[in-house]
């Protein structure tokens, strides 16, 4: 909708990265497939072929990183008050600095 908050973190062993926004969050199906080429809630507008989320996370994945999509639940206390969705990434430091 109006909000969206990006928290960076990191400690001796990996970067984190969390996104998060105040929308109506992802449908089921979508959650399902996310990260497969050709998923894409925008598919046939302006050439939307969902090609970003799976360029991204196989670019993550071959980082030995981890690449992770939610909704926001209630019982996220910290979070409940935005709702939306939320994708957590996890990069090792040691495949960053070589």
């Amino acid at each position: 909708k109006q909000q969206i908050i990006l928290q960076i973190g990191w400690d001796e062993e990996a970067l984190n990265i969390r996104l998060r926004d105040d929308g109506p969050g992802l449908r089921q199906q979508t959650l399902n497939r996310i990260g497969e080429p050709g998923n894409s809630t925008r598919k046939g507008q302006a050439g939307h072929k969902g090609l970003g989320i799976f360029l991204a996370s196989d670019l993550i994945r071959q980082l030995n990183g981890d690449i992770r999509f939610s909704n926001i639940t209630s019982n996220d206390s910290a979070s409940a008050s935005i709702g939306g969705a939320q994708v957590d990434i996890t990069l090792p430091r040691r495949t960053l600095s070589d």
